[in-house]
């Protein structure tokens, strides 16, 4: 142990030939962004974790829990948690002290023209038995190893962040797909109902044309109108089909199981509001938001832990066993070994290769910091996207109602002049498409409207809250 001690003291002087590179001013990641103004609405809670039962469809709800048992992505997601805990089990590992037992046995021949002389050397093939139990461990004096398995332990906290993603895009895209569904629906029957008034105003039109009251233009030009209603009901009919397929898809099932997804149930719209404290809590409640995040601190500790290869490492090591020549005198009094050693690694030129390591680290970190900013500018956009949304919508809805209204009492008119020929069947038409127009308008408005609210639970992070108290990593890395 004397001599490990000299040879300590003689290579630590070396360690001021190693430059530890400096710290440059790091990014620093923003907490909140201005939006005040954009943010003007209702007071109201965060999502539910399970938000999707607010709606009030069993059917719906049956869907998402299906969903959440097996959808594939979910499967994979989950996988990537496990795994990220794993690599974190790893890294801590290097902290604790490691311990080894083996053994071997072996026949072996010595020569007797090397070493010792030949009278010495044991003649013939002799067992060459060794059982021992090795140990080592680094006593991380720098904490480059604690720095290694915090960034691991804030990778495996992201992969949970972005398993909740998963998560809260699997169930607002099948809601979504879910009420596009029950829009589908909602056209077919303003379609049929269309495809009727086509009807009878061709039935109509027909009797007029065959007393002679009407050309056979007029008449085709109906005809062709009920035919064109006719199609359109077509249409939308490949549109459930679709839309079924598309649930099927999002519940990892093949296509005949959207053919037993009945007709939702209509959504009675309600104003939603948005929490007074959104401005400084989105960041915890955005599982994308957190997860970048969260990769910002690992990378902040990987710098750090880059930073500290530069400097002098020691490690502890030893043996204790039993050597023999014969495996039948194992056991006797002398064949004991040990050994107990220290270990001195100091880095003194390696034509740049940990100053590159080093420079890659800082790289990702701003990259890590950059990319966070980024996905907290599109977190408060989404939100100031699906409010803006939601407040235009409502008023339109109202405007379109009274629209339809009106449209219906124009065509009612228009319906009763003709059958008194007091007017041309092109008023009628006319007073047909804009009734036509305008229900489907509010429909389009009405599903969108229900598209909004689900567009802004997923902006608030669909009742996802960080388990973990987070701090921005302003801090120097």
């Amino acid at each position: 142990m004397r001599s490990l001690a000299r040879l300590v003291l003689l290579v630590t002087p070396l360690a001021g030939c190693t430059t530890v590179p400096g710290i440059p001013p790091a990014p620093a990641p923003r907490t909140s962004l201005n939006a005040e103004q954009a943010f003007t609405a209702r007071e109201g809670t965060w999502p539910d974790d399970q938000w999707w039962c607010g709606f009030g469809d069993p059917q719906l709800d049956a869907l998402i829990n299906e969903a959440l048992s097996g959808a594939p992505n979910l499967l994979a997601a989950a996988a990537r948690v496990r795994k990220a805990d794993a690599l974190a089990e790893q890294a801590g590992a290097v902290l604790a002290p490691s311990l080894v037992a083996d053994g071997s046995i072996a026949e072996a021949k010595q020569s007797y023209n090397n070493g010792p002389p030949r009278f010495v050397v044991p003649k013939g093939f002799h067992d060459n038995t060794r059982i021992a139990a090795s140990a080592s461990w680094d006593p991380d004096l720098w904490g480059r190893n604690r720095d290694a398995l915090a960034a691991a332990t804030s990778e495996a906290d992201a992969a949970r962040a972005d398993a909740a993603q998963t998560r809260l895009l699997l169930t607002t895209s099948l809601a979504s797909a879910y009420y596009d569904l029950g829009r589908a629906f909602t056209d077919r029957e303003s379609a049929v109902a269309a495809a009727e008034i086509r009807k009878h105003t061709l039935d109509i039109v027909r009797a007029r044309g065959a007393n002679g009251l009407e050309t056979s233009g007029i008449v085709n030009q109906s005809l062709a109108a009920d035919r064109s209603a006719q199609s359109d009901v077509v249409a939308i009919d490949e549109a459930i089909a679709i839309t079924r397929a598309r649930i099927a898809a999002l519940l990892g099932a093949g296509p005949d199981r959207g053919l037993a997804i009945a007709e939702p149930r209509p959504v009675a719209l309600q104003q939603q509001g948005i929490p007074a404290t959104i401005g400084l809590d989105l960041v915890a409640r955005r599982p994308d938001v957190a997860a970048r995040l969260l990769r910002v601190e690992a990378n902040a500790r990987r710098v750090k832990a880059a930073r500290k290869d530069f400097l002098p490492n020691l490690t502890l090591s030893g043996f204790a066993g039993l050597q023999s020549l014969d495996v039948k005198s194992i056991a006797a009094s002398g064949s004991e070994i040990a050994s107990l050693g220290l270990a001195l690694h100091l880095p003194i030129f390696d034509g740049g290769r940990l100053r590159g390591a080093y420079r890659g680290q800082r790289a990702d970190f701003d990259a890590a910091v950059a990319d966070y900013n980024a996905a907290l500018a599109t977190a408060f956009q989404d939100v100031a996207t699906a409010l803006a949304t939601t407040r235009t919508i409502d008023t339109r809805i109202q405007q379109l109602e009274n629209a339809v209204a009106a449209s219906r009492k124009a065509y009612a008119v228009a319906q009763a002049r003709y059958e008194q020929q007091l007017t041309s069947y092109l008023n009628v038409l006319t007073a047909e498409d804009s009734l036509v127009a305008a229900q489907r308008g509010l429909n389009a408005l009405r599903a969108r409207r229900i598209s909004a609210d689900i567009d802004l639970i997923r902006a608030l992070g669909g009742g996802y809250r960080n388990p973990k108290t987070m701090q921005p990593a302003g801090s120097q890395p």
